[in-house]
């Protein structure tokens, strides 16, 4: 029965071809007839070859290829150079084209070293995003090319249905037949195919019915037009005793019933029970498989053309289906020339396919919510804890890059945790290594779940402890990715639609999973994931270390965000030159002038949409103490934009020296209850002091200017001493607790404030300037600016301290026009009102500084748009925010350190060359990449 079936698919197909005389046909009806019997039959075999051969094994190989004219080959394993080069000279050595297969259900890293490995199949059986999947098949297409491998045999689409089979993308087959085509067309766009491998892994009596369910996918995929399917040496559910490549009813129910007319390979048969070799391969053949892996060639050869003679098989049928491997090796294999093997490893690892993967990833997280919240929403006056159950630095980075947590080991008594963790308002927990999950489950039942989140990989032993109700996250990729995908997930950086493909344990079952919308808190991403060139981006590091070995700057941060996501966050260099403590990404600086947008307009802002302030109105109206003199009639619009006459700057702290003498009315060298303002180590003043500075604002001069002409555009700190003044009379609290209290610390942002060393040791705040005219010290950790040191270190125009992280938050709240984190700060249109140029002759906004476009003197990019605004500050920093490419740039350096005559850094034009270098990533991407802009 299973020969009539197997011959009517057949006559059916050459008929097919008979009807064009394609191309194909013509070649394969040439080529026929100048093998012999046993380089006809040798097209029906694949060699099992290895990547690292020896020459033993290679002559081996060469052997059957010049002898059998074998059909193709199998990569068992070996590295990708030493594969691509065998098959490159396999390919040589081959008169007839060479059909090329490997295992990839664990991608190319399945049998090949120095691949980052494919995502676990369960990880694509959870993703819901059908684009993400069809990307998957195109990656894994891609890699294939690359290496010159034509199938990819596959075993993930058969669905599970034993609790130990995790090579599956789940076990509802429905939900694998609506993501397969996906997969199949992806690969199919790369001009790769897949071959479902193992068909069909299920063990067990099932009726024809059930069967038909459970292979549905296969229909699916033979819908989609996939030609190779895969048989291997499990007992199949169709015929209890026999492997499937051995399995009558196995190939009659594909032929027939799933109406498949590619070919079938069989393989692993030698690992079948009672087998002998050229003989099993024959009954293989017998039953109705078209291309065979093994390496006993000769012997099946010679078994086979003993059936011809015995009359077992018909000879024209046995030669037609020769004809159809051929014919398909001419109609569809496209990697029949030499691959490259220049930079193999970066094109198979490229930046490209690490957005695919990150991104699979992502998408293939699941929350499910218990009782306690997820995302985390309100940060303000919050207490965060981690307990970490292994070697986990990333999770615990990442965690910290959203709120300062505290961290504590698993390895400690459960008594002595649960009593210090019981004082936090959340707790997250880290279960990646499974073999604590016992001291875990006493854990969350001692403090109630009601505070925990559990974070662990999918698999039972991690779960099968957990109290009911315990919210978790989990994925089925325990890699170092995944470690920072789980607080992304915590704390609304990323949102989840992933269910379970699976059932993990009693609690977890199948479909589960919670749809978790973003916060939109900033996230974290590869450059290729938001349109950004990864490769481009690297030529950053090289601007920094031409700034540090110029000694424009001792060290540096820098971030980039785009879309939302951080795409580049590194520290460099050191606090010194003496190179004794390096920056990381939680080093404080002094942020100077950025303290002017980064304080001072976020409070204007706040007073503007609430009505409590007129831009347009005099200043004097809510200052009454400026009437009379020079600056009564200055309103804040032309303050915030720098043209209200203002002068410059003017050193106010020569006001308090006596030559190089400090004036006793100002200062002490010890503190007391009336002089408690540090201004560096041993040197303090008093409230006395900023009342003097204040009264020096008011009776400063203003700018000449022409009669009935309005003051130009001149940068000026003095209007930010009024604009301080004015805020903190209008909310009734310093400016600094107002911040802390509405933005600061609702936002996240752990090192942002005034007056870092009332939160901070000194040795994680990057020393300024080794001050040798006023303070006669380093300063480190106090403002640098001396007019804000003299106001205790709080001014409206500098004395905030931030990492460069909290400052991209902070501007990425002001990006999505006030929201941030679940929470609204602005209404929708008080951003754009203060960030848009308000005179044609100035190019500020309001507090905000802005480029000149199309100009070399800019102070951003030319490639900057219109709409961009940030700021820059003395110390070596800059902010900037171009809505128009949704875009973040943040640099952060004390380039005055140890001397503030130091201009190297703007001479070299640093901050801007690599703003430069910023916008040119997104132009490569783009250059390649229709979503480049986007």
């Amino acid at each position: 029965m299973i020969r009539k079936v197997y011959l009517a698919f057949l006559l059916f197909f050459i008929s097919t071809l008979g009807h064009a005389q394609t191309k194909s046909q013509q070649w394969v009806d040439s080529v026929f007839q100048t093998l012999t019997l046993d380089q006809q039959l040798g097209q029906l075999f694949v060699f099992p070859i290895h990547g690292n051969s020896d020459d033993e094994h290679l002559s081996t190989i060469k052997h059957n290829i010049d002898r059998h004219s074998i059909g193709g080959v199998y990569i068992v394993d070996g590295s990708p150079l030493s594969t691509i080069t065998l098959l490159n000279e396999l390919k040589s050595q081959s008169a007839l084209p060479l059909i090329s297969m490997m295992d990839v259900t664990k991608g190319l890293g399945t049998s090949l070293s120095d691949i980052t490995p494919f995502p676990n199949p369960l990880s694509l059986g959870s993703c819901n995003d059908y684009n993400q999947i069809k990307n998957a098949g195109k990656l894994l297409g891609q890699q294939l090319n690359t290496l010159g491998i034509d199938i990819g045999l596959y075993k993930g689409i058969t669905p599970q249905v034993s609790s130990n089979d995790f090579e599956t993308w789940g076990s509802n087959p429905d939900s694998i037949s609506n993501k397969i085509s996906y997969f199949i067309e992806g690969m199919n766009d790369e001009g790769a195919f897949l071959g479902p491998n193992q068909f069909p892994s299920i063990i067990g009596r099932y009726s024809k019915k059930e069967i038909e369910k459970l292979l549905s996918p296969y229909s699916a995929a033979i819908s989609s037009d996939i030609k190779f399917i895969s048989l291997g040496n499990q007992n199949s559910s169709f015929d209890q005793n026999t492997p499937s490549a051995l399995s009558k009813s196995v190939i009659n129910f594909i032929r027939k019933d799933l109406q498949f007319s590619g070919l079938i390979i069989a393989q692993d048969l030698n690992q079948t029970r009672n087998y002998r070799a050229g003989k099993t391969e024959a009954q293989s053949f017998s039953m109705g498989s078209e291309l065979i892996v093994t390496s006993n060639i000769s012997s099946s050869i010679k078994q086979i053309k003993k059936l011809i003679k015995k009359g077992g098989l018909n000879l024209s049928d046995v030669q037609n289906t020769i004809k159809k491997v051929l014919y398909y090796k001419h109609a569809y294999l496209h990697n029949t020339n030499s691959k490259s093997s220049e930079n193999l490893i970066a094109r198979l690892n490229s930046p490209e396919s690490k957005k695919v993967y990150n991104q699979l990833l992502k998408s293939s997280v699941s929350a499910i919510e218990g009782k306690a919240s997820i995302p985390i929403k309100f940060l303000a006056d919050k207490n965060v804890a981690s307990l970490n159950s292994g070697n986990d630095d990333l999770f615990q980075s990442t965690l910290d890059n959203y709120i300062s947590v505290f961290h504590y080991d698993i390895d400690e008594p459960v008594e002595n945790l649960v009593s210090y963790l019981s004082l936090f308002d959340h707790v997250i927990i880290n279960g990646f290594n499974d073999s604590k999950s016992g001291k875990i489950a006493q854990i969350i039942s001692a403090l109630g779940n009601e505070k925990v989140i559990f974070c662990g990989p999918a698999n039972a032993n991690a779960f099968k402890n957990l109290p009911p109700k315990t919210s978790i996250i989990t994925c089925y990729d325990t890699n170092k990715e995944t470690q920072s995908i789980y607080p992304q997930v915590i704390f609304g950086g990323l949102d989840t639609k992933a269910k379970l493909p699976i059932a993990i344990s009693n609690q977890l079952q199948t479909g589960d999973g919670n749809k978790l919308t973003n916060l939109n808190r900033l996230g974290f991403a590869t450059a290729e994931e938001v349109g950004m060139s990864a490769i481009k981006l690297n030529e950053i590091d090289k601007v920094v270390d031409e700034a540090i070995s110029e000694k424009a700057t001792p060290g540096a941060q820098v971030v980039v965000v785009r879309k939302g996501k951080v795409v580049l966050q590194k520290a460099y260099g050191y606090y010194t030159y003496d190179s004794l403590i390096p920056v990381n990404n939680q080093s404080i600086y002094d942020i100077a002038s950025i303290t002017k947008v980064a304080a001072t307009t976020q409070a204007i802002m706040f007073l503007y949409e609430r009505k409590m302030i007129d831009l347009d109105k005099k200043i004097a109206v809510y200052l009454p103490e400026l009437k009379g003199s020079n600056k009564e009639f200055m309103t804040i619009r032309d303050i915030l934009t720098h043209q209200a006459g203002l002068w410059p700057y003017l050193p106010f702290w020569k006001e308090t020296l006596d030559g190089e003498t400090y004036v006793s009315t100002y200062y002490r060298f010890s503190p007391d209850d009336d002089y408690n303002y540090q201004i560096s180590e041993g040197l303090y003043t008093s409230r006395i002091t900023k009342d003097s500075v204040w009264n020096w604002v008011i009776k400063s001069k203003l700018r000449p200017k022409e009669t009935h002409k309005p003051f130009d555009y001149k940068y000026s700190d003095m209007g930010y001493y009024m604009l301080q003044r004015l805020t903190e009379k209008m909310v009734n609290q310093p400016i600094e607790e107002f911040l802390q209290q509405n933005f600061y610390d609702p936002l996240g942002l752990s090192t942002m404030s005034y007056l870092p060393l009332c939160k901070f040791p000194q040795n994680v705040i990057a020393p300024t300037e080794n001050d040798n005219y006023f303070r006669y010290c380093l300063v480190n950790g106090m403002v640098h600016d001396q007019g804000a040191a003299l106001m205790g270190g709080v001014a409206g125009h500098a004395g905030l301290f931030s990492n460069a992280l909290d400052l991209a938050k902070l501007m990425q709240m002001n990006l999505q026009n006030g929201y941030y984190g679940g929470i609204r700060y602005f209404e929708e249109g008080t951003v754009p009102t203060f960030t848009s140029t308000q005179y044609k002759s100035n190019r500020r906004g309001l507090g905000w500084d802005k480029p000149v476009v199309a100009e070399w003197n800019s102070p951003t990019s030319t490639y900057a748009s219109p709409k961009c605004f940030g700021h820059t500050g003395f110390t070596g920093t800059a902010v900037w925010v171009d809505p128009e490419f949704d875009l973040i740039y943040v640099f952060l350096s004390n380039r005055i350190y140890p001397d503030a005559n130091n201009t190297k850094l703007i001479k070299s034009n640093i901050r801007t060359r690599i703003q430069d270098i910023i916008y040119q990533s997104i132009w490569e991407y783009s250059a390649t990449h229709s979503d480049g802009c986007k």
